[in-house]
């Protein structure tokens, strides 16, 4: 019979949360456990270069590009990574509108 330390039990409760956090997600989204010392066990599901962490039922979402870092907050999950996806594309937009502009100046 195996005996359950305290520690994998929080191991186990935090495995638990990823898991549930990368099923509200959908397809593609992969579970992050980590221990951080003398803090505790941390999670976080990823895809790509987006990372999305809950704390306290506050889901944020982070993309990650080599070009700019979008953060975006919900209280759902799903709906955090749709800010973060709002927020590039009105960037991408704008910056769509300066290279335009740009281009002009050299014609």
């Amino acid at each position: 019979m195996d005996i359950i330390t305290p520690i994998d039990s929080e191991f186990t409760k935090t495995k638990e949360a990823a898991d549930k956090l990368v099923t509200k997600l959908g397809k593609g989204w992969s579970p992050v456990v980590w221990e951080e010392q003398e803090i505790g066990w941390h999670y976080q599901a990823r895809k790509e270069f987006a990372i999305v962490t809950e704390c306290m039922d506050i889901y944020t979402c982070y993309f990650n590009t080599p070009q700019k870092q979008f953060i975006r907050s919900s209280d759902n999950p799903r709906k955090a990574v749709n800010k973060c996806i709002i927020a590039a594309k009105r960037y991408i937009k704008s910056m769509n509108k300066n290279i335009e502009l740009f281009k002009f100046t050299f014609s």
